[in-house]
């Protein structure tokens, strides 16, 4: 399954994987080392904790493999300019309280990797909001209850991490 990505955070992430890998085998020589030093794998502590590290490193790893296996560009992507879509940032505005919010609807890697306001698309709020036009009035539910907003405005995403 094709997962969308910005292609800042695309090039960030083929970065990062290198250094993961690095540090991986970093970690496989230190296993070696902890083993070789005469204490085996039975109640050896550098051994657990070298062995935790390189866990902790190869799930990572894991994870980023799978946001780049078959990413789309999101900058790429140019749905209708009024509807809600992946790679636009939309402006909901609480009907009852009047606070307006905004969320960028990008890739689960861009929010991993912190983008200001992001949301990735496959999350609850997001879907609740794809699809929805200016103007619409939709039914909020969040973890502390539910609201109704309207989408009063809707932007493209920039690459740069700007609107407009």
């Amino acid at each position: 399954m094709s997962l969308y990505i910005t292609r800042g955070t695309l090039r960030r992430l083929t970065v990062e994987v290198k250094e993961l890998e690095r540090r991986l085998r970093e970690q496989a020589k230190i296993v070696r080392q902890a083993i070789e030093s005469g204490g085996g794998t039975h109640d050896n502590g550098m051994y657990d904790a070298a062995i935790h590290d390189q866990a902790v490193l190869a799930a990572k790893l894991g994870r980023i493999n799978n946001y780049l296996l078959d990413p789309s560009i999101i900058e790429d992507l140019r749905g209708p300019a009024n509807s809600v879509t992946v790679g636009k940032v939309v402006v909901l505005e609480n009907i009852e309280t009047g606070a307006k919010c905004s969320y960028a609807l990008l890739g689960p890697a861009d929010v991993e990797c912190g983008l200001q306001g992001a949301i990735s698309y496959l999350s609850p709020l997001a879907r609740q909001v794809l699809g929805k036009k200016l103007g619409d009035v939709v039914r909020i539910s969040v973890p502390n209850g539910k609201y109704e907003a309207e989408v009063v405005q809707i932007l493209q995403y920039q690459a740069d991490g700007s609107v407009g």
